[in-house]
């Protein structure tokens, strides 16, 4: 048992990333189900928040606890995506194909905005 232990702060990391990947993947399923029974408006306000919590209890407290909110995070996101999307497309009838090709393209830009923002500072 203990070789499966992390020994370096590296494998820490990817420890604690797999175990993230994880959980975006159980709650994805979980959330799916529960969109049977509350709407997804509400799941999608519920998620947000908790993730913002998440991010606070990271920021302000750190250690294991901030370790483990900050693994949190993803799984709050698992649904947002899908979620937004399908709600941002519902009511556009023919032009359902062109808001959601609009919708995906936005993300990819604000994705390359971000990702060049981290690289330049």
């Amino acid at each position: 048992m203990e070789s499966l232990l992390p020994r370096t702060a590296k494998q820490a990391g990817a420890t604690y990333c797999i175990l993230a990947l994880i959980m975006f993947l159980v709650v994805r399923f979980i959330c799916t189900f529960l969109m049977r029974i509350i709407k997804p408006q509400n799941i999608l306000t519920a998620l947000a928040l908790l993730a913002f919590v998440g991010c606070m209890i990271t920021i302000l407290v750190g250690g294991y606890i901030g370790i483990y909110a900050l693994v949190m995070i993803p799984a709050c996101m698992s649904l947002m995506f899908p979620t937004k999307y399908g709600m941002g497309i519902k009511s556009l009838g023919d032009d359902t194909k062109i808001g959601g090709s609009g919708m995906v393209k936005a993300i990819a830009f604000l994705i390359i905005a971000y990702n060049s923002i981290i690289v330049y500072k």
